[in-house]
């Protein structure tokens, strides 16, 4: 929370790998990632970009052999999501690899372009 605004959500378990709030099953990003075209190809895996651990719920669409790559400027968020003992464990317990990029997620786009980095995301979500 912030003053009135609740910044994330997450559910006791068992069902805290159900994805909530803005990022539900039935969202436009939630209908997105369930049913994006590799989806129904067999061995097909996703890349996925994400901005902000706002939307860190998305973790739970990976799945087996997907690569889930946040981008989160501020690092006192990305301790929300990580270590012996998260506030949030969408990262944690999801199957995609996940890796977390620290900066400012245009700058740090920009930069891996530079450097013939580009990372091929089948879905991009600013």
């Amino acid at each position: 929370m912030h003053g009135r605004t609740l910044h994330g959500a997450q559910l006791d378990p068992p069902n805290d790998r159900d994805p909530i709030t803005y990022y539900g099953k039935k969202s436009g990003i939630g209908i997105v990632l369930q049913n994006h075209p590799k989806r129904s190809i067999p061995g097909e895996s996703l890349r996925v970009g994400l901005v902000g651990l706002g939307v860190g719920t998305l973790a739970a669409y990976g799945q087996p052999g997907d690569y889930f790559r946040y981008y989160e400027i501020n690092p006192e968020v990305v301790k929300l999501s990580s270590g012996p003992e998260p506030v949030f464990t969408y990262l944690r317990d999801s199957a995609p690899r996940i890796d977390v990029e620290v900066g400012d997620a245009r700058l740090l786009l920009e930069r891996e372009l530079t450097k013939e980095e580009r990372q091929k995301f089948d879905i991009l979500n600013p």
